[in-house]
C-alpha cells in the first residue's frame, strides 16, 4: 500500500541520491510492509505444517505412549522383588526414572494417568526404603531424590554435596566481575529500551497522531452504522484502531488512515517526520526480531518445524514417513519386552546390557540425542 501519492518526476537514477522525507517515509513504510507479510506468512506456514505432521502422526505416538507405560507397569512391578541384587536396583530404579521422564516428554501421552505411574513406584519405594517421614505428599522431583538418596546409602554412588573449600578465591572472584559485566550490559540495554518508550510514548501522543486517530474514527466509529452487520464490522474495526494506538503500533494507524481516510498522512505529520521516521525504523526492527520467534511462540509447533520442515512437500512426507516408521518399530519393540521378558533371569540380561552401555564413552552422548523429535 502506497501511503505517498503525491506526483513525483521521474529521473535517471543517481549514486548516492537522497531521499526527500516523503520519500524516506514511503521507503521505511514498504519494508515494514515486507517485513510483516513475512511475518504472516511464516506463522501460518508454521501452523500449516503442525497441523500436517500432528494429524499423520498422532496415532503411531498415542501407541508408542501405551506401550511405553505399558513397560514402566513392568519394570515397577520387577522393582518390588525381594531377590534383586544391589546393582540390579539401583540400575531398575534408573531405568523407571528414565523412562517415566520419557513418558512425559512424549508430545501425544496426555491421555495416560501418568500421576498414577509415579504414585505407584513411591509405594514401591516406600516398601523397600522405608517412608519419609518428613514428607507425606510428595512430587515426582521429590520421589527420585529420596530414591536417589537411598541408593547412595547403600554405596551406589557418590556424594553430592560441595564444601565452601570446593572453590577457590580466583574461581569467586571471575564469577563476581563477569556478573557485574552482565548486569551493567543489562542496565544499559534497560536505560536504551525505557528511552526509546519515552519517545514512543511523546510521539504517540503528539498533536498529529491524534488528529489521525480522531480522523480514522469519525469513520468507522459504530454508533454512525444503521445496518446491523456493518455495526459489527465498524466494531471490531474500532477496537482495533484502540488496541493500535494502547500498543504504539503507530504504522497500523497508518495503515487504517490510508485505508478509510483515503489520502496520506503525511499532510499530518510533516512537524513530525523526523520522529516518525524514527519510530518506523524501531517497528522494523521489532518485526525482524518478532520474525525470529515465531517459529516458537508454541513449544510443540516449533519442534514439529525443526523437525519437518523441508523446501518440498515430498521431503516433508519422506521425513513425516521415516518418523512413523521409527515410532512403529519402537513400539513394537517395546511390547516384545513387555511379552518377552516375565521373570528376573530374563530381565537379568537387559540390567546387564544398560550397565554396560552406560559405562561406554558415547553413552551421554546418545542421551543428548534422545528427543520426541
Amino acid at each position: 500500500m502506497k501511503l505517498v501519492t503525491r506526483p513525483t518526476k521521474k529521473a535517471k537514477p543517481r549514486a548516492n541520491k537522497k531521499l526527500s522525507l516523503e520519500e524516506q517515509f514511503q521507503h521505511e513504510w514498504d519494508k515494514i510492509q515486507k517485513q510483516q507479510k513475512q511475518n504472516d506468512t511464516l506463522r501460518t506456514k508454521v501452523k500449516a505444517l503442525y497441523e500436517r505432521v500432528e494429524g499423520a502422526i498422532r496415532a503411531e505416538e498415542e501407541a508408542l505412549s501405551v506401550a511405553l507405560y505399558a513397560k514402566i507397569e513392568r519394570l515397577i512391578d520387577f522393582y518390588s522383588r525381594k531377590s534383586l541384587t544391589r546393582w540390579q536396583r539401583s540400575e531398575l530404579f534408573e531405568w523407571i526414572r528414565e523412562s517415566i521422564n520419557d513418558l512425559n516428554s512424549q508430545p501425544f501421552s496426555g491421555h495416560l494417568d501418568i500421576d498414577a505411574l509415579v504414585t505407584a513406584f513411591g509405594e514401591q519405594l516406600d516398601l523397600i526404603h522405608g517412608p519419609d517421614e518428613d514428607e507425606t505428599d510428595e512430587d515426582e522431583d521429590d520421589l527420585f531424590e529420596r530414591a536417589s538418596a537411598a541408593k547412595n546409602t547403600e554405596g551406589e554412588a557418590g556424594d553430592t554435596e560441595f564444601d565452601d573449600d570446593d572453590f577457590d578465591d580466583e574461581d569467586d572472584f571471575e564469577g563476581t566481575y563477569y556478573e557485574q559485566f552482565y548486569q551493567e550490559r543489562f542496565a544499559e540495554q534497560q536505560d536504551a529500551q525505557d528511552l526509546e518508550l519515552k519517545r514512543l510514548d511523546q510521539l504517540l501522543k503528539s498533536s498529529s497522531i491524534n488528529k489521525m486517530f480522531r480522523r480514522i474514527a469519525a469513520i468507522i466509529h459504530p454508533d454512525k452504522e444503521q445496518d446491523e452487520q456493518l455495526k459489527l464490522e465498524k466494531t471490531a474495526k474500532m477496537a482495533e484502531l484502540i488496541e493500535a494506538r494502547s500498543s504504539k503500533d503507530i504504522p497500523k494507524i497508518f495503515a487504517l488512515y490510508a485505508t478509510y481516510v483515503g489520502e496520506p498522512p503525511l499532510d499530518l505529520v510533516d512537524g513530525d517526520m523526523a520522529a516518525v521516521l524514527q519510530l518506523l525504523k524501531h517497528q522494523l526492527s521489532q518485526l525482524k526480531q518478532q520474525s525470529e520467534e515465531i517459529i516458537h511462540e508454541d513449544l510443540m509447533h516449533g519442534a514439529v518445524y525443526e523437525r519437518f520442515n523441508s523446501r518440498s512437500n515430498k521431503k516433508i512426507d519422506d521425513k513425516i514417513q521415516e518418523h512413523v516408521a521409527a515410532v512403529r518399530r519402537e513400539r513394537i519393540s517395546e511390547l516384545e519386552f513387555v511379552a518377552s521378558t516375565t521373570s528376573l533371569k530374563k530381565l537379568d540380561p537387559v540390567l546387564r546390557e544398560r550397565q554396560e552401555q552406560s559405562q561406554s564413552p558415547g553413552f551421554m552422548g546418545a542421551m543428548v540425542d534422545g528427543i520426541p523429535f
